[in-house]
């Protein structure tokens, strides 16, 4: 079993790309360092590595001449529970930090996917959120702090360990959504927060033919007294997918608060309800199963496209969406932040089917002013669609950014927008 199992990574490492001719797992910051400045005078190329959940993400080398590893780096450093505030190294998990911090009553404010794998440092370089970035953010609001290490071997530490850290240019900015080409993160230092009292989860099923009723029943919640922590829109197949009405939009609403307050809110949700669409609401103890089937989506798709847009427009999207996915008889699971106005759409189906899609999808979310990145596909793929479009205002701030750090293009060469 553990030889077929390998032999699957690899099979998924070779169709993703970004992998590295000799890899190797550095057991500290001091041996990143120096595995980064003898990389950068030989003049190899170099890619960085957590548990490999963004292999898919950016670039279209198939290797790199050295790949480094962040699993050994791993690990709490520091744990300030008064102060709620966490130092990890880079390679830790986002379920190892979460299942440390819930021991003590207290939470990452993050939903990255796939947290069995995805590490702090991985989603932090890729600016990772999920269905929660609602309520506590992105990784920019979270992190106060990082120690990062320079294509030449230099280490660094931007911010501090304590949220009252305002002095000067905020650089943890530079680094979260830089897909490490900047620097390889070797610490992180967080914001936290208290593991909510109670929490609820309300699903609104919309029946075929009352979509139009979803965005006004988004505008009533927006305009309430109700203080969600999700407010997503899921299409038909994800709502199959999840709770097997095949032919229904749904609105997922969560809750996370005192358990007073999250009982008032969806009483008041229930008292709003009209003829439109109907309510399910999941059991207490029924929540962190959902949450736990919600963090594996998307996984095995062969293709994910990360689309901004305003919130707005979002169920406008998803329904568009769908509709393409019907139209190419493709397979798509599609759900939406109504609230932040960030969607993912999970694509299935022969190559130039997607490739066709994949452009009819960006056309219509840079039609409403937005972006679509694709952050997830094989590499042949990525070979034939500019997965970043040419949306990226600040390019020009970019290019100056990593010409001055990494010159050479050592680290992640060609990973970000624009082939930087």
């Amino acid at each position: 079993m553990e030889e077929s199992g390998q032999v699957g990574v690899l099979v998924e490492e070779s169709r993703l790309g970004n992998r590295g001719k000799r890899v190797v797992c550095p057991q500290s910051e001091q041996e990143v360092s120096e595995l980064l400045r003898h990389a950068d005078q030989k003049g190899l190329k170099v890619t960085v590595s957590g548990g490999g959940s963004k292999r898919g993400f950016g670039g279209r080398r198939e290797t790199y001449d050295l790949e480094i590893s962040m699993s050994a780096c791993r690990g709490v450093v520091e744990h300030r529970c008064g102060d709620l505030t966490m130092t990890a190294r880079a390679g830790t998990t986002i379920r190892e930090l979460t299942e440390i911090l819930s021991k003590e009553g207290q939470m990452l404010p993050c939903d990255p996917r796939w947290p069995d794998t995805a590490t702090i440092g991985g989603v932090i370089a890729a600016n990772e959120t999920g269905p929660r970035r609602l309520r506590y953010g992105s990784p920019r609001d979270f992190v106060i702090g990082l120690r990062v290490v320079y294509p030449d071997g230099r280490i660094i530490r931007t911010g501090g360990k304590v949220v009252k850290n305002v002095a000067g240019y905020d650089m943890n900015k530079l680094f979260v959504g830089s897909m490490g080409t900047l620097g390889v993160i070797t610490e992180v230092t967080v914001k936290l927060r208290p593991l909510p009292p109670s929490r609820g989860l309300v699903f609104l099923l919309f029946p075929p033919g009352k979509e139009e009723a979803i965005q006004p029943c988004v505008n009533g919640i927006q305009a309430s007294v109700l203080e969600p922590c999700t407010l997503e829109c899921l299409n038909p197949a994800l709502t199959g997918e999840l709770m097997g009405k095949t032919d229904h939009y749904a609105l997922m609403i969560a809750f996370e608060d005192g358990e007073e307050s999250v009982r008032a809110q969806m009483d008041r949700l229930r008292s709003r309800m009209s003829g439109e669409a109907s309510l399910t609401c999941l059991g207490e103890d029924e929540i962190p199963e959902w949450w736990e089937r919600w963090s594996r989506l998307g996984r095995q798709a062969a293709a994910t496209v990360k689309i901004g847009t305003r919130n707005t427009d979002v169920t406008g999207l998803i329904r568009e969406a769908t509709e393409l996915g019907k139209d190419k008889e493709l397979e798509m699971w599609a759900h939406g932040g109504a609230g932040h106005g960030i969607s993912r759409i999970y694509l299935d189906g022969e190559d130039e089917i997607i490739l066709r899609v994949l452009h009819k999808l960006r056309n219509s979310a840079e039609k409403r002013g937005g972006y679509a990145v694709v952050d997830r596909i094989s590499r042949d793929l990525r070979q034939k669609f500019d997965i970043w479009g040419d949306r990226i205002v600040h390019r020009p701030l970019l290019v100056a950014i990593k010409r001055t750090i990494d010159p050479k293009g050592t680290l992640n060469d060609g990973r970000f927008a624009g082939g930087l």
